[in-house]
């Protein structure tokens, strides 16, 4: 042994912590304190896995008792084998038995994993000491085995054993409260209410019956302790609970008060005894509800396959069956995104902040199955009739049989969370017995040994902590980082890591959150704030936007400058006419005598922009090609250009829809009373491009129906002029219709000539302009005037370019609309001029 050490085992006791004095922050502190002592705090961990939880602690085991084991020390397993044989005993209690055991035996602390100490929230862990130390002071165990036991033995349906176990457990813990409140002075101010902040009552109405009552007593007994409403269990907890559950507290309220409140300590105790078998004979009577719920959950999932559901009707057997939609649906996405099942169990789903109070609970549902509570309780009761009905004795029986077994897991489930980590319980055959929560004999050894901490595990946690202090450097997102920190939980032992670890993590933060503003303006700017996604979707579509962004910026002030010619601008800056009502001076005479002070910006100038509706308003429609063949390339620099067109239209006066088409007409942007804005980029985003693997894919489906494209982005546009026309009867406007497409027509109108006409008659109606952009297969090696053919047959000679590359279509789209739009303006200003000079066409 060497001197000078003290020490942590794998886990620690609540008497080598000195407990209640140190905090778990407090305990980063003195590793630092004491290593410069020369003294090393030495972690161990659990030779077994299965010991990685709190565990008790038993001092001494040792007594005159010829008939208990004087090698109870050394060997912990013996002292439960006495438990279980005591529990199996057929005839009356023996209370002399049990109190020479518990004579024996010294209850002196907790084992307390590692992991807990760097882990959990330092308070939680605090509290939770405080509570155990008072749970193993006043708790009386020996009263409740006796009491278990000998109503076990007096009970003659061995399916209530579980009832009165739970039953028996909340009324030692309203004892224990009691015993807290009277005989601690201030221990009990800092209680902390362990039931209450680990069940969660949004939720009950998952739970089955016996969940629900018992969380609700074992609230109701810690409500009464503190003398608070503040868990307010009536309106929260019996409003999410079932009808049984809710008829027990409202029927025997008063009764609940005498046995777990001690409302009345002088009652008759003939007159208590009353109350006290009444309430454990209805609560034994809820117990019996879950058989129902889990008989349902036999037909829902088919765990025991019996095929149950075969006895319901087929719609019933469709909508509630194991292969029914919602089941296949959670299969497919368990496949697809690998994701575990949330165990079902009493207590909060997420108990990442709490410590490992006992082993994993065993699963009581099967995975991505439809459960009873999903289900509205008039239907369940509807399915169990419908059932019991159809089915046959030997069927049903089965069915019974299969409940057994799954009320054994539920019971086990159950109670093992009441009692944990003191006392774990097992079934034996048809008995049900307690144990106590000991390691194995190895890992009490452990506790005894001694070593001093390495300096290689000092270089592996410097190595860990740059590792992690790269890593979140190349974060960029609050959410990513989240990610990390639930992923690694980085936690450090000595304190110069935690406190660098800490400082870096911070300026980390602030680092994102700035980063963030920037990402949140962009999202808003782009319109992709408004659509309400999670961080993470919401920033795949802005980092391809903004690649997307940074692809094009050479074509930005080529587009802008070819529709400036083309198009008016609609945003015009010039002086405010109040300006002198806020900017005081508004003309400075010395001005004519020194124009060098207007370029001194010596004189006050206020500018204010107005958008103007010139004498003639331009409106597109984008009608796209949204068929299988347009693949991710094309369909990539296919938005590309919409981008570049986007941003060129958002300063002029253009009204523009975005629709597209494949066997069927998509409507994706409409018109609205707004010129073009850049937000209309991230609706046609997400039309054409899905989320797959952290990246976005672009695609089309389904065949091309060209004629059905043209046809409803028409009306759309006829539908919008007049509305306009009303709104502004004196206004001008010139319309066109731009049809890309990477093929030809495969459904719809698909003779050429005939698409021909089709086409001419609907430029006619409104006196549009359709022109067709062609998107040629670069890898094509067909002849380039057979594979233009059905362009030049579908739009005309001078109505259609084709082009293979992005650069190459930049250039044919932009000059094919430019042309477009001047073309329409000449013809507009010579109507014009025709009609004042009075000629007539």
């Amino acid at each position: 042994m060497i001197k000078n050490t003290s020490f942590i085992s794998s886990s620690y006791s609540l008497k080598a912590m000195e407990f209640p004095a140190y905090t778990i922050m407090q305990w980063i502190k003195t590793l630092k304190a004491l290593s410069e002592k020369n003294i090393e705090i030495v972690e161990v961990q659990p030779e077994n896995s299965n010991d990685n939880h709190w565990g008790l602690i038993i001092d001494s085991i040792t007594h005159q008792n010829k008939e208990l084991n004087p090698n109870y020390q050394s060997n912990y397993k013996r002292l439960n084998d006495e438990l279980k044989k005591q529990f199996n005993k057929t005839n009356d209690v023996d209370s002399t038995y049990w109190n020479n055991l518990f004579s024996s035996i010294t209850l002196s602390g907790f084992n307390i994993p590692v992991d807990d100490i760097k882990k959990v929230n330092y308070e939680v862990l605090r509290h939770s000491l405080i509570y155990y130390h008072l749970y193993l002071k006043y708790f009386q165990y020996k009263e409740l085995f006796i009491s278990i036991q000998r109503n076990i033995l007096n009970n003659k349906n061995e399916s209530d054993d579980i009832a009165i176990v739970a039953w028996d457990y909340i009324y030692y813990y309203s004892k224990f409260l009691h015993e807290v409140k009277k005989n601690t002075s201030d221990a009990y101010k800092e209680y902390y209410c362990w039931y209450t902040e680990r069940i969660d009552l949004n939720n009950l109405y998952r739970r089955l019956p016996s969940e629900q009552i018992t969380a609700l007593l074992l609230i109701k007994c810690e409500s009464a302790l503190l003398n608070k409403s503040k868990y307010n269990y009536d309106k929260t907890g019996t409003s999410k609970a079932c009808e049984a559950v809710k008829l027990f507290f409202d029927k025997y309220h008063n009764a609940i008060e005498i046995v777990l409140e001690r409302s009345k300590p002088n009652l008759n105790p003939n007159e208590f005894s009353i109350h006290y078998h009444q309430l454990q004979t209805e609560f034994s009577n809820v117990f019996e509800q879950d058989k129902d719920e889990l008989l349902v959950q036999e037909a829902l999932d088919n765990r025991s396959k019996l095929d149950l559901h075969n006895s319901l009707p087929i719609l019933l057997q469709i909508k509630h069956g194991p292969n029914s939609p919602y089941n296949l649906t959670n299969i497919i996405k368990d496949k697809i995104f690998d994701s575990d099942d949330k165990q079902e169990g009493l207590f909060q789903e997420d108990t990442k902040v709490l410590p490992k109070y006992g082993a994993l609970q065993e699963n009581l549902y099967s995975i991505n199955f439809q459960k009873w509570y999903d289900i509205m309780p008039v239907q369940r009761k509807s399915i169990l009739k419908l059932m019991k009905q159809n089915s046959s004795g030997k069927l049903l029986e089965e069915g019974l049989n299969a409940v057994d077994s799954r009320m054994k897991l539920h019971s086990l489930n159950l109670i093992n969370q009441m009692t944990i980590p003191v006392v774990e319980w097992e079934y034996d055959k048809r008995n049900i017995y307690p144990r106590w929560n000991l390691f194995d004999n190895n890992h009490p050894k452990s506790i005894s040994e001694l070593y001093h901490i390495s300096k290689e595990k000092i270089a592996i946690e410097e190595k860990l902590l740059e590792e992690y202090i790269n890593q979140i450097a190349q974060i960029q997102t609050t959410y990513n980082l989240n990610q990390f920190l639930i992923s690694n939980k980085p936690s450090f032992i000595y304190y110069e890591y935690q406190q660098r670890w800490n400082q870096e993590l911070q300026r980390n933060k602030v680092r994102i959150q700035q980063k963030q503003r920037y990402f949140n303006s962009r999202m808003k700017e782009l319109g992709i704030y408004e659509a309400k996604l999670d961080e993470y979707q919401s920033h795949i579509y802005l980092k391809e936007m903004l690649l997307i962004e940074q692809e094009i910026r050479p074509y930005v002030q080529y587009v802008k400058k070819a529709f400036q010619s083309a198009l008016p601008i609609r945003n015009k800056v010039g002086f405010s006419q109040n300006r002198h009502t806020s900017d005081g001076v508004e003309f400075d005479p010395d001005t004519l005598f020194d124009q060098e002070k207007w370029v001194r910006a010596e004189v006050m100038k206020a500018m204010e922009s107005s958008i103007q509706r010139g004498e003639a308003i331009q409106i597109n429609t984008f009608c796209l090609d949204y068929s299988g063949s347009m693949n991710h390339a094309r369909m990539r620099n296919l938005f590309k250009i919409l981008y570049l067109l986007v941003l060129g239209l958002e300063d002029r006066k253009s009204y523009d829809a975005f629709h597209f088409f494949n066997h069927n007409f998509i409507e994706v942007v409409n018109f609205t009373n707004e010129f073009t804005h850049r937000k209309v980029l991230f609706k046609i985003l997400q039309q054409i491009s899905k989320i797959d693997e952290g990246r976005l894919v672009f695609s089309g489906t389904n065949a091309t129906n060209i004629s059905e494209g043209v046809k409803r982005s028409h009306e759309k546009m006829k539908e919008f002029v007049t509305g306009y026309k009303s709104n502004y009867p004196e206004s001008n406007i010139v319309t066109s219709l731009f049809v890309i497409s990477d093929g030809e027509p495969t459904i719809g109108i698909t003779d050429l000539a005939k698409l021909n006409q089709f086409i001419a008659e609907k430029r006619k109606d409104g006196d549009v302009e359709i022109k067709g952009i062609y998107i040629k297969d670069d890898n094509s090696t067909t002849d380039e005037d057979l594979e233009s053919y059905f362009m030049k047959e579908i739009f005309g000679d001078e109505n259609y370019v084709e082009t293979t590359d992005f650069k190459e279509g930049v250039n044919k789209f932009v000059k094919i609309m430019t042309e477009t739009y001047k073309k329409q303006r000449k013809a507009y200003k010579w109507k014009n001029k025709k009609r004042k000079l009075g000629l007539t066409d």
